[in-house]
């Protein structure tokens, strides 16, 4: 009999080792060499843990997939079989089981074109290619809606209307658009103001900093979290950041240490160090460890004040009511506690910050 468990840190190691073992002759032809760690290095920055479901045969694991709710589909990002089990109805019980999660929705979800097995194996289920990239092609399974062309976004998901490019294992770029409504959005806000003070005087390179700012933390959120593009790519985006394993987020801020340092200056990563740690014990003693955070959400300007800031955030806190977890952010703008109590939200904790000079107030919203 298959069940089904969701994936706890201890299945890391075993969850990177079949990931690399099933497909490494897929990414190898696709590729054209194999680079064991960088592969092992990726799977794990990327995974999502909370969206893994371990698939059990007779109590032992046979494979796993990854899947999580978009509005209008389930996006399935990897599906693993472990060879030795494959050709035994698994996969297909595993994908009838995903269909039932989806609740009549499509599945959408992407195949290496040099993975030629998975394709026979998917168009066997009845799946539909709909698009092409360089290296992958995209189906979609399942659901009762009329066929659509799903085109996936840059991080890995697919947001109503969204017309962009996915890849796996290689992050590609976020829309420029999106990264403009951000910076439109918050460039007065004091945290982004004291991280680029000293480009003050030259707004131009000023935004520059900002746009790398906010690409990294779109691609950040993916790896680590959820990101929610507004269908006009220009309008804005919500970037979440949920619980990482030990090793992976100790991974996660050497690498950010090291770009801030790029994109920022000297001075703008000092200054953004000093309030992250200022910030990050005030929030750990209000906060649970197990808490999603809404790291950042904008929209633009000119798009303000139509419910649209309410629709980016609410699917993210419809699964996390799901799954039981907390949720909670940082607000340095005082207008903002209104909308998010709207939310759920509650304030827990106000605090002033000393490199800003602004009071900001840490906000959480137990799961519904």
């Amino acid at each position: 009999m298959i069940v089904y468990r969701t994936a706890v840190p201890e299945d890391v190691a075993w969850l990177t080792d079949t990931f690399v073992t099933v497909l490494r002759t897929a990414i190898t032809e696709a590729r054209g060499f194999w680079d064991e760690q960088k592969e092992r290095d990726q799977f794990v920055q990327q995974l999502r843990l909370l969206d893994t479901r371990l698939i059990l045969l007779q109590e032992s694991p046979v494979g796993f997939f990854t899947a999580w709710m978009e509005s209008d589909h389930l996006f399935l990002g990897t599906l693993c079989v472990v060879q030795e089990c494959q050709n035994r109805g698994i996969g297909t019980e595993a994908m009838h089981f995903i269909a039932q999660q989806a609740g009549g929705l499509p599945v959408c979800f992407s195949v290496l074109k040099s993975n030629r097995a998975a394709r026979r194996f998917y168009e066997r289920l009845g799946c539909r290619h709909v698009s092409s990239s360089r290296f992958h092609d995209h189906f979609e399974g399942g659901g009762s809606a009329p066929t659509r062309t799903c085109r996936l976004h840059r991080t890995g998901r697919f947001p109503a209307g969204g017309t962009f490019e996915y890849a796996f294992v290689v992050t590609s770029s976020n829309s420029p658009a999106t990264v403009a409504a951000l910076i439109d959005s918050l460039r007065y806000d004091p945290f982004y103001v004291a991280i680029t003070e000293e480009l003050a005087d030259d707004e131009e390179r000023r935004r520059q900093a900002l746009a790398r700012y906010f690409d990294y933390s779109m691609s950040e959120g993916a790896r680590l979290g959820r990101v929610v593009v507004w269908p006009d790519e220009a309008i804005g985006a919500a970037v979440w950041l949920l619980p990482a394993e030990g090793s992976v987020y100790a991974a996660e801020a050497k690498a950010k240490a090291e770009f801030l340092a790029t994109a920022l200056g000297a001075a703008g990563a000092k200054a953004y160090r000093r309030i992250i740690d200022f910030m990050r014990p005030r929030a750990a003693a209000v906060i649970p460890a197990s808490a999603w955070y809404l790291s950042i959400v904008g929209v633009t300007p000119s798009a303000q004040g139509q419910g649209i800031g309410r629709r980016l955030i609410e699917p993210t806190l419809a699964e996390a009511d799901a799954a039981g977890a907390d949720c909670y952010l940082e607000t340095f703008d005082p207008r903002n506690p209104g909308f998010y109590r709207r939310l759920g939200f509650s304030p827990v904790a106000s605090h002033a910050e000393p490199v800003t000079g602004a009071t900001y107030t840490i906000m959480i919203r137990k799961p519904e």
